[in-house]
């Protein structure tokens, strides 16, 4: 394959999948789901310490638990725009190792070895997994901010119950 041929069949994968995240785009703007405004002190809500949490208010706590799971919403969708972008990936993947599979192997070679193969010898097939890798380790550590951010927002929730009980 020329450096011609490589460079269109890796531009042709960034264009299919900038009309992929485009099409997402237009879902979402049809959804009609806002971005939500997030707040500019994340980075001091979860950092509060023992101390400063003793000294809020039931209703700080109460805010600072919304402003987190607003926080955690975001990332949510970011973390869903990530996986939808690695399942596009992993289909046209499959196509891919569909048209091509005979090329490679025996008809006793595995299914990864065979898939690997491709892999390697595909400059398209290269690059869409790539793009799975890429956004799959995205998505994955999305998914452990947004447990965390909603673990702390349930964290602050308590601690409001445990200050309007002590206060009342």
């Amino acid at each position: 394959m020329t450096k011609e041929n490589i460079g269109n069949k890796e531009s042709s994968t960034e264009s299919r999948l900038k009309e992929f995240e485009e099409k997402l785009d237009i879902l979402l703007a049809n959804l009609i789901i806002p971005s939500p405004k997030v707040s500019n002190n994340i980075d001091e809500i979860i950092g509060l310490s023992y101390d400063q949490l003793v000294k809020i208010s039931a209703e700080e706590c109460s805010i600072f638990s919304y402003q987190l799971k607003q926080y955690a919403y975001y990332i949510q969708q970011k973390e869903n725009r990530y996986r939808n972008i690695e399942r596009w990936a992993n289909e046209c993947l499959k196509r891919v190792y569909g048209k091509e599979s005979s090329n490679y192997g025996t008809q006793y070679s595995k299914y990864e070895e065979k898939m690997y193969m491709i892999i390697n010898g595909n400059v398209y097939a290269d690059k869409l997994h790539r793009i799975m890798l890429e956004y799959g380790a995205y998505a994955n550590e999305l998914h452990l901010l947004n447990n965390k951010l909603l673990d702390m927002s349930k964290s602050l929730q308590d601690i409001k119950y445990t200050k309007r009980i002590k206060d009342e």
